[in-house]
């Protein structure tokens, strides 16, 4: 396998969107130090990933000639995990932070909803019932790093549709 810098790059981009987070829940500052205008340090390391994702996932599709064996490798890329985050968030962690009773959360069809707004990427920080965090910039939103999974997929897809128009094959 030919040696590549994904990896560092990615760290390092890691990294910088995490710099620009401490400013945001410990300082409880509304923007970054970091930050030129609307031009942030988290901004340019999230546009980073979407690029290096960009490249990896057209890699991946060049790598195969079959729709299916790209698309299967995709969701397992991402369904897995984000079901067992999706599961575990929805019923243990947001219940024991929940001001409403197990038996009225788990009964609500909210509960059942976000996890299949989560999932089918329709609602990627659905609202919490009876949510009870400390302010922060962010409120009750606890799943949002994964805002980013939606255009994946959606990025997923237009590479799968290349592959099943077999535009992957011309320059």
């Amino acid at each position: 396998m030919a040696q590549n810098f994904f990896t560092p790059l990615r760290l390092f981009l890691a990294f910088c969107v995490a710099i620009e987070h401490i400013f945001y829940f410990r300082a409880g500052a509304a923007s970054s130090p970091f930050a030129i205008g609307h031009i942030s340090l988290g901004y340019l390391a999230v546009n980073g990933f979407f690029i290096i994702s960009g490249y990896l996932i057209t890699a991946s599709a060049l790598r195969t000639d079959r729709v299916t064996a790209f698309a299967r490798a995709r969701i397992l890329r991402i369904i897995p995990a984000l079901a067992v985050m999706s599961c575990v968030l929805a019923l243990i962690i947001v219940p024991a932070l929940s001001h409403d009773s197990l038996l009225a959360y788990y009964t609500s069809s909210e509960t059942w909803a976000a996890i299949f707004k989560m999932l089918t990427f329709v609602d990627p920080n659905p609202e919490w019932s009876g949510l009870m965090l400390m302010k922060t910039p962010f409120g009750t939103d606890l799943t949002g790093p994964i805002w980013t999974l939606r255009y994946e997929a959606l990025a997923y897809i237009g590479t799968g549709g290349l592959l099943l128009l077999g535009l992957h094959k011309s320059r």
